[in-house]
């Protein structure tokens, strides 16, 4: 039941400190491993409130992911480069995990965007030049 939980936690992109606050609102503790069954049933389920569903499968990785309006233009130019260079979302998260720590593109602020942007253009750009 932990593994579902942290599970959760990803896929509702929690922070740690939003996570441990959120236990800590659940059942008074900070940590699954203090937590007996019934605290962390009283977890899954308030996360399953928040809106974690277990059996997602991977075709939401697919799906373009929504954000902030302004940067909308910059979202919709990577899926446009991810689409030509036949690679899915995961590979844009994949370079924002590497360059900056954060889970998904959609966690970036405008400035790490950019940069990820730019390193798909680079990619696109070697790719398109390497078929030539």
């Amino acid at each position: 039941m932990i593994s579902k939980i942290h599970i959760a936690q990803q896929q509702l992109g929690l922070d740690d400190d939003v996570y441990r606050d959120l236990l800590s609102q659940a059942t008074g503790k900070r940590s699954c491993k203090d937590m007996m069954d019934n605290e962390l049933a009283a977890v899954l389920n308030l996360l399953q409130q928040k809106g974690f569903g277990a059996n997602v499968g991977a075709k939401a990785y697919q799906r373009t992911p929504l954000h902030f309006a302004e940067q909308g233009a910059m979202m919709r130019k990577m899926g446009a480069l991810l689409t030509q260079m036949g690679k899915s979302w995961a590979y844009a998260h994949g370079i924002a995990r590497k360059m900056f720590g954060v889970e998904t593109v959609q966690r970036c602020d405008g400035e790490q965007m950019r940069k990820v942007l730019a390193a798909l253009n680079y990619q696109a750009k070697r790719e398109a030049h390497k078929a030539a």
